[in-house]
């Protein structure tokens, strides 16, 4: 969402609700530049949301696997 510092002056509550309900980030800008991001905190899982999600999750093609590895290789190796 993009809001402006004059909407965030005038209207806080529904741009704040934004991140804080809905769990949203919020752009502001000031004459068309962006000048600041605003970003919800991440809440931990709980124990159930966090099983649900892992027995869930869809496993790593080949090629996603192969490029983190080798990038995980690369940040061993510049230590």
């Amino acid at each position: 969402m993009k809001a402006t510092l004059t909407e965030l002056r005038r209207d806080t509550g529904r741009v704040l609700g934004a991140v804080i309900d809905g769990h949203q980030a919020v752009e502001l800008t000031q004459h068309g530049e962006t000048v600041a991001d605003i970003q919800p905190h991440a809440k931990p899982l709980r124990g159930a949301e966090f099983a649900r999600r892992w027995k869930n999750r869809k496993p790593l093609d080949k090629a996603t696997a192969q490029e983190i590895a080798a990038a995980i290789k690369s940040m061993d190796s510049a230590k």
